[in-house]
């Protein structure tokens, strides 16, 4: 599932960077400034996450993408949010490389700061699920 989500995300990193406005990038921004808050909840993390992902795969401006990379995403959505009962480490880390790119429109940039996110994603996942990694109780 994480190798059919990078292939769909970094395609879409690649085409919003192309694509994309100051405005969009600013949109981007904001969605993902909870962040940068370190009282935020966990569920008000995890949904920044998921809207910012999402936000990137509407604005590659491809319909089929978007469609089947949405449904992916929600089913990485649930994985996170159930993740979240053993591991918060990841939240809020790892898509100011992303934006940056996007912000540059730097097409090769942005596939590279997705993979590199997803592959991260994908190991945390991995830890979680069958590692047994326990918990980072920083935030609650």
């Amino acid at each position: 599932m994480y190798e059919y989500r990078k292939l769909l995300e970094c395609f879409a990193a690649e085409r919003t960077a192309k694509v994309a406005s100051p405005e969009d990038i600013a949109s981007l921004k904001d969605t993902i400034a909870i962040e940068n808050n370190p009282r935020a909840k966990v569920s008000e993390l995890v949904e920044a996450n998921y809207a910012l992902h999402t936000g990137i795969a509407r604005l590659a401006q491809n319909q089929p993408i978007f469609d089947q990379l949405n449904r992916t995403l929600e089913y990485v959505h649930r994985l996170d949010v159930l993740s979240t009962r053993r591991n918060t480490e990841w939240l809020g880390h790892g898509h100011s490389e992303i934006l940056l790119a996007l912000q540059a429109h730097d097409v090769k940039g942005a596939h590279k700061a997705m993979a590199e996110h997803i592959d991260r994603s994908r190991e945390r996942m991995l830890g979680v699920l069958f590692r047994g990694e326990m918990p980072n109780l920083q935030r609650s």
